[in-house]
């Protein structure tokens, strides 16, 4: 199958397509334009085939579609939808509070 050639959505398209909302997937800040359908499996430049996007997402969501990308989150024991960079960062920031109370409170 012949892979289809990148071609610059345009300054107006990026900018629509990055100021419609958040990351289309996890929430965060949207930082590319991911294709829904992928251009290497038929998807287009169309406004409705663009979605706002993470750099992280649409760096994990490669060419699969949206649905086979949550099978396949969901078959390597990953939760779906993705957590934002910003909730993954709070959940460590917890988790190592929790540790550092715990450590004090055995040493008394």
């Amino acid at each position: 199958m012949a892979t289809a050639k990148r071609v610059s959505l345009g300054a107006t398209l990026r900018e629509e397509v990055l100021l419609s909302g958040d990351c289309a997937y996890c929430g965060s800040i949207p930082t590319q334009i991911d294709h829904v359908i992928p251009l290497s499996r038929g998807g287009t430049d169309d406004r409705s085939n663009l979605a706002p996007s993470c750099r992280m997402c649409n760096m994990e969501k490669l060419d699969f579609t949206p649905d086979e990308w949550r099978e396949w989150r969901r078959s390597e024991g990953l939760e779906w939808p993705p957590k934002s960079m910003g909730q993954q960062i709070r959940e460590w920031v917890a988790e190592y509070r929790a540790k550092q109370e715990a450590r004090r409170h055995e040493d008394l």
